[in-house]
């Protein structure tokens, strides 16, 4: 999975679409770094699973994960039904690699640290 990582060019515009529905929801919602964090490892497993590989399975969600794992795979298939379709290796890489971005820029004393990370980006310039 971490081959996407650092090599995001190709992968740039399903990292937007991922982040973008993050960001929508868990304003609406609130202190949402860690149900990302879950949404994100329940969309994990359940590909992995789709793939043969090995992984655990989450049964029930609550409401506010629920709805992040929700959006996430709307928009993947979303992008299906326009065209744009990624093999599900590449959709696990990309998840992977927010999952990743998740992990790496959350303060535990502000849990809204990486909506606010990514908030800098998807409202920059010209936008």
């Amino acid at each position: 999975m971490k081959s996407v990582i650092g090599n995001e060019d190709p992968y740039v515009d399903v990292l937007q679409n991922i982040e973008a529905i993050i960001s929508k929801i868990c304003t609406a919602q609130g202190d949402c770094d860690q149900d990302v964090v879950v949404a994100l490892e329940y969309i994990m497993e359940m590909g992995k699973s789709q793939l043969d590989l090995p992984s655990k399975f989450l049964t029930e969600l609550p409401p506010n994960i629920l709805s992040i794992v929700d959006a996430v795979n709307d928009i993947l298939v979303s992008r299906e039904e326009m065209g744009l379709k990624e093999d599900l290796l590449t959709r696990l890489k990309c998840v992977y690699r927010v999952l990743d971005s998740v992990r790496t820029h959350h303060d535990p004393k502000d849990k809204n640290s990486y909506l606010k990370f990514i908030g800098g980006y998807l409202s920059g310039p010209g936008k």
